[in-house]
């Protein structure tokens, strides 16, 4: 989930939006040699559906030997396990400030929407297991992205208690404080960078009417009704889980889960 909110909510802002695909470079077809640390491989990146169907239904064709497109193999017959090919990029009669990094690979350092793994482990879960899990990391950051997480408790109006924890699940700093008016906040250190608590609006028991920024470069902000694509946490892609269950009247539990860098 982490790596959905990073690379491809920013991109499909309607949940259940499917015209971006997150996918893998070599494709899964591909066979590439064995993860080595250190390296950047088994990369992914963010990619229009549209494009991304259509360059597999190519490359289908032409390891089938029946394509119409594009260059012809020089040899017949399908592409076999061990065999091998060059892959190289045509981009004649293409906008090519729309390929910029198919022009100058050099590029792709700073491409916000690429990431590769950095350790091999396991599949991801949710919660992320920081100890289980594959770790990645954005191509132009070093650091990895996990995963943490902040508590609120919210007694009527005004009242929150706002608690952080760290990609372990370790509490890592709470703050108790008293909002009278929407619009104001108060932020609450303990993980890498501070998270600003903000009230938007009065109590509402779907977790509406607060406000998240976490001071990343740049600021990852969401709200506590804010959707994306992952499944992970609810049924309908929200951030965050509200509950009302065992609380007293107008008081609302609310857990959200957003990325944060590795220490």
């Amino acid at each position: 989930m982490p790596f959905s909110q990073v690379f491809h909510d920013p991109l499909n802002r309607t949940p259940g939006d499917s015209s971006i695909n997150c996918d893998a470079w070599p494709m899964g077809m591909i066979r590439q040699p064995n993860f080595s640390a250190g390296t950047v491989r088994n990369s992914l990146r963010c990619i229009n559906a549209n494009e991304n169907a259509n360059g597999v239904a190519q490359l289908n064709a032409w390891l089938q030997g029946t394509n119409t497109q594009g260059p012809k193999k020089t040899c017949s017959g399908n592409v076999l396990n061990g065999d091998y090919w060059q892959v190289a990029f045509d981009t004649t009669g293409t906008n090519t400030n729309a390929v910029q990094h198919c022009v100058n690979p050099s590029v792709c350092s700073g491409d916000p929407y690429a990431f590769h793994m950095t350790q091999l482990k396991s599949h991801l879960s949710f919660p992320y297991n920081v100890g289980a899990d594959n770790h990645y990391a954005q191509d132009s950051v070093s650091k990895d992205l996990l995963q943490c997480s902040v508590a609120v408790k919210r007694q009527g109006n005004s009242g929150f208690t706002v608690t952080v924890f760290d990609p372990s699940g370790a509490q890592k700093g709470q703050m108790v404080e008293y909002l009278a008016n929407n619009g104001q906040h108060f932020v609450v250190n303990g993980l890498q960078q501070p998270l600003q608590f903000t009230r938007t609006a009065t109590y509402s028991a779907s977790g509406s009417g607060m406000q998240f920024d976490y001071m990343l470069s740049p600021v990852f902000s969401w709200a506590g009704d804010t959707k994306g694509s992952s499944q992970q946490i609810a049924s309908n892609g929200s951030y965050c889980v509200a509950s009302t269950a065992g609380e007293p009247a107008y008081t609302l539990d609310l857990t959200c889960y957003f990325p944060c860098p590795s220490a």
